[in-house]
């Protein structure tokens, strides 16, 4: 049985489900990225503003946030820039139909650590690749 038999059941980093908050004002959006991501074996939860983002963000702590950009009251950027005060490895995608005025958005507000800007509609697959990709939680 050897060194090999004991790799043989090791689940590869990439696959280990990661905790995810996903932020969107239109609900249809947010329930299917979170049911997408829930099939796939990872912890969701969900919000439809970021005021209740930051609730949630509080005890959740998640791995990655997902979020609209524009949404009334708190918008996406402030509500993930606030998200990495309770989580600073948070990894942020943010999801948008105005990929350059999100841009804009960052560069014109204190933001800290990485910040991608995924153009809507979101494709699942690539949504997918993208959290497989995130490096796997330290906890």
């Amino acid at each position: 049985m050897g060194s090999q038999a004991l790799t043989d059941n090791v689940v590869p980093a990439y696959l280990c489900a990661r905790k995810i908050l996903v932020v969107d004002d239109e609900p249809l959006i947010a329930d299917l990225l979170a049911d997408l991501l829930t099939l796939h074996g990872h912890i969701v939860q969900k919000s439809y503003s970021g005021a209740a983002a930051l609730l949630i963000a509080r005890t959740f702590r998640p791995d990655v946030l997902i979020s609209d950009v524009t949404m009334p009251g708190i918008d996406g950027v402030e509500t993930a820039s606030r998200v990495r005060g309770y989580s600073p490895q948070c990894r942020v995608l943010l999801i948008t139909a105005e990929v350059a005025a999100a841009r804009f958005l960052l560069l014109n507000r204190p933001f800290s650590g990485q910040v991608e800007v995924v153009a809507k509609p979101v494709h699942s697959r690539q949504l997918l690749q993208t959290i497989a990709a995130t490096p796997p939680p330290i906890h």
